[in-house]
């Protein structure tokens, strides 16, 4: 039995795994050829006519166990490849000459020896593993280079020699991305041997042999249809794969072979050559920079249009680190991507470090290629349920042989088989695969008329089960724009000063802060396209460096600049109208990553001998940087305080050096930036997409989580999430923070804090939400030191997670596999560039991209916010509905169709080819075919479709149907045979067709009206479609379908009747009670299909049944387990210890007569790290809150610390200030405010959803908002923000 299979270890060894614990895990098993096996199992082919040689090609281990016998690794000629999903391949082992090839393992790299000069390898999934004779195992292909130092590529620059270009050749083959576009009998074939269309070859050839040839026609044009579609769809998909991603071009490459450098195709490249690179080349290679810096375009690899950055190894920060893709981007470029301009040279030299499939592009290409499974049940579980109808057919063929051979005048020999193998036909029906696809066509083209464009439209019925939505923030919920708010000097005492609002108005006395703002940047020129001078770079840098009216010139020449003594590649100065004789170099820059979370830039001033070290980034981490003694104490204080507001903050700060070049460049990175000091922060205003607001809300709606994963500052994230209303307002966030303690046993050390985001006084009585209101927070330094020790935790905190914070990209992949594991159905929406792992690892990944298809994601939205995702889950709702309704349908009239057969044969006759006809064509195709076409409907509701087609309701629905159907059937049955006018059928053995009979003409017409009764039941739509009669071709079909049956059902003519194969019925009555007794079987069904099964029983029984019986997925064990909790979590008292967030909103202004200019004065009190924050100031009731604008609110120059606000007549626009409102005015703060105070041309009222309340302009066009929110959620109450505000004339109805 072991041949078989059945015991597929015995003495063999288990599957080695290469690839441990990445995407790429494979378990791999040897095996030989056995021809003892192939005997059999060829003789097992031609006893089963073929049949088993199909079935072979369904699995590849079965195919193997089948031919092959296991064998140990090194003598194996074939490979059984599993990977983590299940899918199976078989693989070849080749060998090739390649004697001193390069080969990696673990990082370590080894030569394979002299006397071995053939290498066995095998390709899986485009991946080369070789063998490894010391190891004994096969080992995945490395180039040399991906294991060396940095500082070992920069030294191996000189390129490679002949004879080891020609070895390399050999052992990684051509430099190209070669996607296979597989030939049509190649698709053909792929599509016949699937089951489905396997059988529907068996049916089409049993009815040509009955002499059934028009509906077997139709059934075959029908599936040619749907395979030439899918086949169409496939070519369609590599041909622009292959387009977009297979290219070749002409790079000049440095060989030491005595010739020089020598042009030749990308083709021809090999990892460890030197190449030249020139401006506006595009990638075939990932190369490493070894001199200079370029600036790249990535989009098609990452979706993000704004250029990046990149320096060579000779600027590495330490150059004795292995090269790492994760922690050295900036010194790699990728392939796929261009380089736009080359910065301070016409050209620059690169080490090839990978070729063909091992680029960035190539594993994009992969993942395309060999995409991660759907995991979804819904195909697996039509598999099962065909599965268990095969089984019921057979016994339903069993009956049939039963009652032919028993009749008396006995059946002939082939109407026993032909009307037995006939059976197998109704129960699985053979228009269900076309249904299938009908279905996803009607739901991709209703998205594509909303910009909405997917790879594949078998991926839009996973929309429909999504219960949890991941959102990044910037450029996702929030504008892709920053608009720069103000600058906050500090001082060399480690003082913040008063904000800047014009960065040109920067005092003297911080030069160093203007310098830093206008050399730390990789801002350049783009010198080509109509503007040859326009700057490119990060937008957050654009700003500053405009506001800054700075001048940028590029020195290319490659000469020592004599004014500076050394290379100086960028020369910065300020505009001539500031006539400033200052000018910077920026000398050498190392650009930002998401790793460090930090840029920095060298700079010398001209006419200087120091040298200054300039570093923006994260305030977190810049003050690990900074001495402690120059940052000022309350930086956590003001960094929560800005970031509360919404505003995007960047640290500056600098190290001097008065030191030589030669010794300043000899340092690392580390040790340029150490003992910073601080310059200053920079604000920026990230403004919350107008959309956002009401589609969270309408996500929230539909009882669908929302979560946030950004890589901004914790305490920004927290303040957008509660302002666009990611976070509910019942919800309390609760900051979790962790502290690994301890020197020889590490102890992780868990704190819990509550956040707030509305103001408080210090003797408010803060109440703790209840557990199910208590929502997580964290940043991405604590989820890696949860990840670590605690796994437990990390799923209930992932579970409960509302906002993730600096986050890197690994770590979003994190969360979205961590709540896939729990059983949540994820969707991910981003923007593409950092969150493309994000988005392909979720069960729904959503790019908004400006493009119709983009390799980031499943689905590209044109439309850049989020309003694609309500829609995008409407509409997978209404296919996964519609899929379940067809499904339903088309087994529903097979097995009324079977039901119908069986009481026929039982007085031995059959309905004739004409009844079939109009049964299958007229009757049920159309169906089946446009149940797909009802939209989704304009709202999403609470409700979410099961995500199981073996759910109990649809199981029920089908059998009760059935049963239903069984048992009027049998009645019209026997009623006819109680008629006075009623003939007994007489069988004629070899008649076809059989003569005609009362009993098959009454049950064929009663049939025919089930199959309406059938689309019209099972095509109910609420919640989750539009109402059926919507679907305007479906509703005329029925209409058409029904006045069709009511002719067949009265009319008499004779040659009619000759054509139906009906007796002529001498009762009209009974005519009258055929037609009366199907309009009671309708309304039978619809009653209980729509009001008890899915009404009664899905809305009351159902719901109850869930809260008591045990849950079943792991998210619902683990949130009731939470719930038993009461020892989690140990939140910290927020009356005791109140969280920085707390003390920050504490009403630090107060309004105060500024009797010189009579005015309202804004003021606010200097902040100490003892956080001390006594006011006079006390908080209005925290229902009323608003942003007060106006031209009346100034900043008074006197203040000594202003943390934000305007000079003169400008706006104060992210402070909050406690509004309520008087029988005279308003009270803000301590002050009345009189009416006059609103202007009408200066007020700005609140949009939707926060109703505004419009006065008459004779009461001088003053308003007041009234949020009012619930009790329970007054803690967390939060004016909208400032986005949300529109300029409304008093006498507009709100």
């Amino acid at each position: 039995m072991a041949w078989l299979g059945l015991n597929c270890c015995g003495n063999e060894q288990e599957p080695e795994k290469l690839n441990r614990g990445t995407n790429d895990e494979i378990a791999i098993q040897g095996f030989v050829k056995d021809w003892g096996r192939v005997a059999v199992t060829t003789l097992a082919c031609v006893a089963t006519g073929g049949l088993l040689l199909l079935v072979l090609t369904w699995r590849a281990s079965f195919r193997l166990w089948c031919t092959h016998r296991p064998s140990t690794l090194d003598v194996a000629t074939k490979i059984l490849c599993t990977d983590i999903y299940g899918q199976e391949w078989e693989e070849d082992v080749a060998s090739d000459v390649a004697s001193s090839s390069e080969i990696t393992k673990d990082g370590k790299v080894f030569r394979a020896p002299p006397e071995q000069p053939a290498v066995r390898f095998f390709v899986n999934k485009k991946i080369k593993y070789v063998w490894d004779n010391s190891a004994q195992m096969f080992i995945r292909l490395r180039s040399y280079e991906s294991t060396q130092s940095l500082q070992g590529i920069y030294n191996n620059r000189h390129g490679l020699i002949s004879e080891e270009v020609d070895r390399r050749k050999k052992l990684f083959g051509e430099n190209l991305i070669k996607i296979e576009v597989l030939s049509i009998p190649q698709l053909l074939w792929q599509q016949i041997k699937n089951p489905f269309y396997v059988f529907q070859v068996y049916t089409i050839i049993l009815w040509c042999l009955q002499f059934y040839y028009i509906y077997a026609i139709c059934i075959g044009m029908l599936s040619v249809l749907s395979i030439a579609s899918s086949v169409w769809e496939t070519r369609r998909q590599s041909s622009i794969l292959r387009e977009a991603m297979t290219s070749q071009c002409e790079m000049t490459v440095i060989r030491r072979n005595g010739t020089g450098p020598t042009v030749m195709s990308s083709r021809e490249l090999v990892p460890g050559d030197t190449v030249i690179l020139l401006d506006g080349m595009a990638l075939e290679v990932d190369v490493a920079l070894i001199d200079g810096a370029a600036v790249v375009n990535e989009a098609i690899l990452t979706g993000e249009s704004v250029p990046i950055i990149k320096v060579g190894l000779s600027q590495a920060d330490n150059p004795q680190q292995i090269i790492n893709d994760s922690l050295h981007k900036m010194h790699i470029l990728y392939s796929g991507s261009e380089i736009l301009q080359l910065r301070a040279a016409t050209c620059a030299i690169g080490v090839v470090l990978n070729t063909g499939f091992s680029t960035c592009r190539g594993e994009l290409v992969r993942s395309i290629l060999f995409p991660k499974p759907i995991a979804f049940h819904l195909y697996s579980d039509f598999m099962k349920m065909l599965g268990c109808f095969v089984v019921l057919g057979f016994g339903a063929m069993a009956g049939s042989i039963y009652m032919w051979l028993h009749t008396e005048p006995p059946a002939t020999l082939q109407e026993v088989i032909f009307n037995s193998l006939d059976l197998l036909t109704f129960v699985i029906p053979p228009i269900l695969p076309a249904t299938m696809t009908a279905i996803n066509v009607w739901a991709q083209r209703r998205l594509k008329k909303n910009n909405i464009y997917c790879v594949s439209s078998n991926y839009i019925s996973l929309a429909g089960p999504v219960d949890v939505v991941c959102f990044d923030k910037t450029g996702t919920l929030t504008e892709d724009d920053l608009e720069l708010a103000c600058v906050v000097p500090c001082s060399e005492d480690g003082f913040f000063e008063k904000e800047c609002r014009n960065l040109r108005d920067i005092s003297a006395e911080q030069d160093l802060l203007r310098i830093g703002l206008g050399s730390c940047h990789t801002l350049t020129h783009y010198t080509s396209g109509a503007a040859p001078h326009n700057l490119i770079g990060h937008p957050m840098e654009l700003r500053i460096f405009e506001s800054l009216d700075w001048e940028l010139e590029e020195r290319k020449d490659g000469c020592i600049n004599p004014d500076y003594g050394i290379l100086t590649p960028v020369l910065l100065r300020p505009s001539e109208e500031q006539r400033s004789s200052l000018e910077v170099a920026q000398i050498k820059t190392f650009p930002f990553d998401a790793n460090d979370q930090r840029m920095t830039v060298v700079a010398q001033i001209k006419g200087s001998r120091e040298f200054h070290v300039f570093i923006k980034g994260a305030g977190e981490t810049l003050k690990q940087i900074c001495h402690p003694s120059k940052i000022p104490g309350n930086f956590d204080e003001v960094l929560t305080w800005y970031s509360l507001q919404g505003l995007r903050v960047v640290a500056l700060a600098v190290r001097s050096w008065s030191a030589t070049w030669h010794e300043v460049e000899s340092k690392q990175r580390v040790q340029l930036e150490s003992e910073a000091r601080l310059l200053g922060l920079v604000l920026f205003v990230n403004p919350t997409k107008r959309e956002t607001p009401l589609c969270l809300s309408i996500l929230h709606h539909a009882h669908i989580d929302t979560v946030m994963i950004t890589g901004d500052s914790l305490a920004t994230a927290i303040s957008v999430a509660r302002s666009c209303g990611l976070v509910k307002t019942h919800e309390q966030m609760v900051i979790v923070r962790t502290n690994s303690t301890g020197s020889s046993v590490r102890r992780l050390e868990v704190s819990y804090n509550v956040a707030f985001t509305a103001s408080a006084k210090d003797d408010d009585k803060i109440e703790i939400a209840e557990k199910d209101g208590l929502v997580f927070v964290m940043d991405g330094h604590t989820w890696d030191d949860i990840r670590r020790h605690d796994r437990k935790l990390l799923a209930k905190l992932a579970l409960r997670g509302r906002v993730f914070a600096r986050m890197k990209p690994d770590q979003k992949v994190q969360i979205i596999e961590e709540l896939r594991d729990l059983g949540r159905h994820v969707a991910m929406c981003g923007d593409g560039c950092n969150d493309c792992g994000a988005l392909k690892a979720a069960h729904v990944g959503v790019s908004l991209a400006a493009t119709e298809a983009s390799v980031a994601a499943p689905f590209t939205s044109k439309d850049p916010s989020i309003k694609c995702m309500d829609l995008l889950i409407r509409e997978g709702r209404a296919t996964l509905v519609s899929t379940y309704a067809s499904f339903k349908y088309n087994i529903s009239y097979g097995f009324a169709s079977l039901i119908v057969v069986m009481i026929l044969y039982s007085i031995r006759t059959e309905p004739s080819d004409a009844q079939y006809l109009i049964m299958d064509l007229v009757l049920i195709t159309v169906p089946s075919l446009v149940l797909g076409n009802t939209a989704a409907p304009q709202l999403l509701g609470v409700e979410r479709p099961t995500r199981r087609i073996l759910h109990p309701l649809h199981i029920s629905s089908i059998l009760s149907f059935l049963l239903i159907q069984a048992g009027a059937f049998w009645l019209c049955f026997w009623f006819t045979m109680q008629q006075p006018w009623f003939e007994e059928f007489v069988f004629v053995p070899g008649q076809h067709p059989h003569s005609p009979s009362f009993e098959g003409t009454a049950l064929v017409i009663y049939s025919f009206y089930t199959f309406i009764n059938g689309a019209v039941c099972f095509s109910h739509s609420s919640p989750y479609r539009k109402s059926f009669y919507t679907n305007h071709i479906l509703t005329a079909y029925l209409l058409l379908a029904t006045s069709t049956v009511i002719f067949f059902t009265f009319f008499s003519g004779e040659n009619f009747l000759k054509f139906m194969n009906f007796i002529d019925i001498p009762d009209a009555g009974f005519r009258w009670v055929l037609f009366l007794g199907a309009l009671i079987n309708l309304l039978v069904c619809l009653v209980w299909e729509r009001l008890f099964l899915y009404g009664a029983i899905a809305e009351g029984l159902m719901p109850w049944l869930d809260r008591v019986l045990p849950p079943r997925l792991p998210y619902q064990k683990l949130e009731k387990k939470i719930q038993s909790d009461n020892t989690w979590p140990v939140i910290t008292d927020p009356n005791t210890k109140r969280e920085a967030v707390l003390s920050l909103i504490q009403p630090l202004a107060l309004y105060q007569e500024d009797n010189e200019s009579n005015n309202q004065v804004l003021m606010m009190k200097k902040l100490d790290t003892t956080r001390d924050f006594t006011t006079d100031c006390q908080p209005a009731p925290e229902d009323h809150y608003t942003q007060l604008k106006g031209p009346r609110l100034q900043m008074q120059d006197s203040v000594d610390y202003p943390l934000l606000g305007r000079k003169g007549s400008d706006v104060v626009s992210s402070f909050s200030v406690p509004l309520s409102r008087t029988e005279n005015g308003a009270r803000a703060g301590d002050q009345e405010l009189p009416k006059s105070t609103f202007s009408p041309q200066n007020y700005q009222g609140a949009s939707a959803p926060y109703p505004a309340v419009p006065t008459s302009e004779a009461d001088g066009g003053y308003q007041t908002l009234d949020f009012s929110p619930k009790p329970a959620a007054v803690a967390a109450a939060r004016p909208p923000p400032e986005s949300h505000y529109v300029t409304i004339d008093p006498d507009q109805q709100a």
